[in-house]
């Protein structure tokens, strides 16, 4: 049934069967198909007003007249070179025109409205979600569930600490006061490790960038100046692309080694 009206391509239009979903992968897949199908359903409305906004802007852009757009399009000021090499040119003012009238599209007064409803909206967007994840809870009876956190059968066994319960008066395994902030202080250093291999890639990609536009500026090749922002552009996002993979395994050697010193302790 679900193969055939559900996920066929032919009703991508149709209300998903929820309730179906429900009683045959159960609530926690189910669940996740809700809040998909609420959050595109949401996304409608502020996607509509956010195209409209840019065809405003696009449009007060073309017919209206910017006093301060005009004046840098005809300015003939020239301006110094961003560089103190011999292929770095004096430019004027007026050849960023374009480059202006493209960031007006995006950064004007109709942006910082639609930044405004987008906050509202964000509020809506829980709020109402609070809604109806509560109406499936009832309707599928799980108002009352809860999740029962039992401890692992292999650390009864193996752990040396046990007390007596205060509630039932059985001896239990548990874990001290001093082996947490052990074990918290092994996860804090693995985060800053963690964090010390971001910045550490961050740097080493600015500074490689950095590196290869001098390098690029040195050669003194008229390819390379006048495509000098396109290449450093390139250059920089393939090392950033190498370690991000790259990050994957250090992250998972860190993980790794962190409980294996959680065991080891």
């Amino acid at each position: 049934l679900l193969a055939r009206y559900w996920a066929s391509g032919k009703y991508w239009y149709a209300v998903q069967p929820l309730h179906v979903i429900y009683h045959y992968y159960g609530s926690e897949v189910a669940f996740r198909f809700a809040w998909l199908g609420y959050y595109n359903k949401m996304l409608i409305l502020i996607s509509i007003i956010g195209v409209l906004i840019f065809c405003y802007s696009f449009i007060i852009l073309h017919f209206r007249e910017h006093r301060r757009l005009q004046e840098l399009c005809t300015s003939e000021i020239i301006m110094c070179p961003t560089c103190m090499w011999e292929q770095c040119t004096f430019k004027k003012l007026k050849d960023y025109c374009s480059l202006s009238r493209l960031t007006y599209l995006v950064d004007n007064w109709a942006s910082i409205v639609y930044a405004i409803m987008v906050s509202i909206w964000a509020t809506f967007f829980v709020e109402y979600w609070k809604r109806r994840e509560s109406k499936l809870k009832f309707s599928w009876n799980l108002m009352g569930a809860s999740v029962d956190i039992e401890q692992k059968p292999e650390f009864e066994e193996n752990t040396p600490y046990r007390r007596i319960s205060e509630t039932t008066g059985v001896l239990e395994a548990y874990i001290p006061l001093s082996r947490h902030i052990l074990h918290y202080t092994v996860s804090s250093l693995a985060c800053f490790l963690i964090i010390v291999v971001v910045v550490i890639t961050v740097l080493a990609t600015m500074v490689t960038g950095k590196v290869v536009r001098t390098s690029l500026k040195l050669m003194r090749v008229s390819f390379f100046d006048n495509n000098i922002n396109m290449i450093h552009m390139t250059v920089t996002s393939i090392i950033s692309v190498i370690f991000i993979r790259l990050f994957d395994p250090v992250s998972k050697f860190v993980i790794c080694f962190k409980e294996f010193l959680n065991v080891l302790l």
